[in-house]
């Protein structure tokens, strides 16, 4: 199409071209479209070819065939034209994509320009390239792992305290005894170590240095999250079904309970004075004392229930099948509410006195008050049916999902204030002054500065 519709154009300005250039005969040229009308013309002649008939000067020129061939060259002109303007536009990347793609287009000497997503908030000024955003540090995850873990030099010697400390990202639990309320609460730059789980070990990350130290070995397939509490780490391992206790000095294995382990997101927790952990990928809510080192109760729970947290004096924990957010009162070990929230709640994180539960199915965050056991906030990210985990840290609440790195939410507005979008997306935590993010399709964990995102703003 592209050859026929240049063809066309070539030929009008060639026809255009030569009546241009003698005009004694522009008056009198005729074009023919077949043998016979050429007096000069074979029988043999490929009846497609043009012949010209200049008629002998001083005869009258016939001006009905002036006129037609003066409306062929016009024809073959603009015809060639628009076929040519119209089969270049259909072949451009735009238009072949319906409108703008979600890949990074070629522009200039080639350069990739970012094309932003269609989904996501598209308020002006929320939206930015997260390629713009330089990490303070990146560090190897061959395991690329869905979940990681921050937890400080000191861990808890009681229970969890409220919950608020790092999590793993997946809503596994508050770590390291609390890390404080209001805005800003936890954000401050204290000494840790950043797990992150591979296929039989656990790699440590100095987070003074950003540098991966030497792993915790003989992990059967670490899974499901960790939590800092009772002056120990706990990871459960899905490899031997178990709950294994390190000790956070020597980085040993003190205790092994035989309680099983769910390969599920989000799979263990710390109460003040209890262990929580999913102990199957069904319905079992096992109660493991630090004491004895023993599982000492068990829930059971609707079937696919994950992402558990303990804040507020109660455990929390998400079950996208039914819709629900199921709150356990760790006094009684009963199912005190179940409260209704989007679709298909994901993950679970706690902070400036709320529950915060990231929903896939409509991308939609919802916000709990812990009090009144209802939702009184949706808040919209506009990107259904993603993956994702959320956290809170440093007085925001932090999203990460598929093609939408991180998404920063202003609880006191409680509104999307920032949306980066681009490669990355898995497992969230924040701890040391610091957002810690895995990337599920790179292997790899970056470290970001909160401040630097903060700065950010969309181009």
């Amino acid at each position: 199409m592209f050859i026929i519709g240049t063809a066309f154009l070539v030929r009008g300005l060639v026809d255009c071209m030569k009546i241009g250039s003698n005009p004694g005969v522009a008056d009198s040229v005729s074009l023919t479209e077949h043998v016979g009308y050429n007096e000069r013309s074979s029988s043999h002649a490929d009846p497609r070819r043009i012949s010209l008939s200049i008629p002998p000067s001083g005869t009258t020129p016939n001006h009905s065939l002036q006129k037609e061939e003066g409306a062929n060259i016009r024809m073959h002109f603009f015809t060639g034209a628009a076929l040519t303007v119209a089969i270049l536009s259909f072949s451009s990347p735009a238009a072949q994509a319906g409108g703008a793609s979600d890949k990074p287009q070629k522009a200039g000497k080639g350069a990739a320009v970012p094309v932003a997503p269609k989904q996501g908030v598209k308020t002006p000024g929320i939206q930015i390239p997260y390629s713009g955003v330089t990490a303070e540090a990146t560090v190897p995850a061959a395991g690329k792992p869905s979940w990681i873990f921050f937890a400080g030099d000191s861990p808890a010697a009681g229970g969890a305290g409220d919950g608020r400390g790092a999590g793993d990202g997946r809503g596994a639990g508050g770590a390291g005894g609390g890390a404080g309320r209001g805005r800003g609460g936890g954000g401050a730059a204290v000494a840790g170590t950043l797990y992150i789980p591979a296929a039989d070990k656990l790699d440590k990350v100095d987070t003074k240095t950003n540098k991966v130290g030497e792993a915790i070995a003989g992990l059967k397939k670490p899974c499901g999250g960790m939590v800092s509490a009772f002056g120990s780490l706990w990871v459960p391992t899905c490899g031997d079904g178990a709950l294994q206790r390190i000790d956070p000095k020597t980085f040993k294995v003190t205790a092994t309970v035989p309680s099983g382990a769910a390969d599920i997101r989000g799979s263990v927790a710390a109460s003040t004075d209890s262990i929580w952990l999913l102990t199957d990928n069904r319905e079992t809510l096992s109660r493991i004392d630090p004491d004895q080192n023993a599982v000492v109760g068990e829930i059971r729970l609707p079937v696919g229930c994950n992402s558990m947290i303990f804040a507020e004096t109660a455990i929390w924990l998400a079950c996208p099948e039914q819709n629900r957010i199921l709150k356990i009162n760790p006094a009684t070990n009963v199912v005190d509410k179940r409260i209704e929230v989007a679709g298909r709640p994901l993950s679970i994180t706690s902070g400036e006195g709320s529950i915060w539960v990231l929903c896939g199915k409509d991308g939609k965050v919802d916000r709990i008050d812990p009090k009144t056991d209802k939702v009184t906030k949706s808040i919209e990210l506009l990107v259904p049916n993603a993956e994702g985990a959320i956290a809170y840290g440093m007085g925001f609440v932090w999203v990460t999902m598929n093609g939408f790195p991180v998404t920063r939410i202003d609880a006191t507005a409680e509104t999307v204030a920032q949306q980066f979008w681009g490669e990355g997306g898995g497992g969230l935590t924040t701890g040391g002054g610091a957002i810690w993010l895995s990337n599920l399709s790179a292997g790899t964990v970056a470290r970001v500065d909160p401040k630097l995102l903060l700065a950010t703003l969309a181009e």
